[in-house]
């Protein structure tokens, strides 16, 4: 209880509001379920169809985790979690690149992972771009020997990345101007 008063203002401001917010479109809903079954499909069939005979193709299934994370039933929400993961996702790239190189491999590894994980997990209710570059150097030295192979840390950038776009394109592509939230919408009753 003294921790949650104590850091009370630190939570963001549209965290903190009492109203409820307006109930979806039922329109909106079903627009966005149509996108996300046929993405999420056709990132399945791209996953089926590499195999898992390497290590880029044995990480496949980050295209679907791609699109179920960036497509979102707003237009500019899906925009902005793309460039957020993108972007956070390469940046991630350039630090687990940096760690690699800086420190030594060895029991750093389970300190390091610590350190990024209170970070990563820390920022990630103030801003998912920043998330993204903690957690990248998580997933890539914890799912392969990043020191000598640089198989798994190449697999994490293309199959985000392509799960990034998929989305929007996606998202471009079927019913691009419906979903867009009215700011004159009633909230809905308690």
């Amino acid at each position: 209880m003294a921790v949650t008063l104590l850091t009370s203002h630190l939570t963001p401001d549209h965290l903190r509001t009492t109203r409820r917010l307006p109930s979806p479109d039922p329109l909106v809903v079903r627009h966005h379920a149509v996108r996300l079954a046929l993405a999420l499909g056709f990132a399945g069939t791209v996953a089926e169809a590499v195999g898992s005979s390497t290590p880029i193709r044995e990480h496949a299934l980050w295209l679907g985790i791609g699109v179920w994370i960036v497509l979102q039933p707003y237009l500019h929400d899906t925009v902005a979690k793309a460039v957020q993961r993108g972007i956070g996702t390469v940046a991630g790239g350039l630090l687990t690149l940096a760690l690699v190189q800086a420190v030594p491999a060895g029991l750093w590894v389970g300190w390091m992972f610590l350190v990024l994980a209170f970070v990563c997990f820390g920022i990630r209710p103030v801003n998912y771009g920043w998330y993204c570059v903690f957690l990248t150097p998580i997933i890539v030295i914890g799912f392969g020997p990043v020191v000598h192979d640089y198989a798994v840390l190449e697999a994490r950038l293309g199959w985000t990345i392509a799960g990034s776009l998929l989305a929007l394109l996606v998202r471009f592509a079927l019913w691009p101007a419906a979903g867009h939230p009215r700011p004159d919408a009633p909230a809905s009753p308690t």
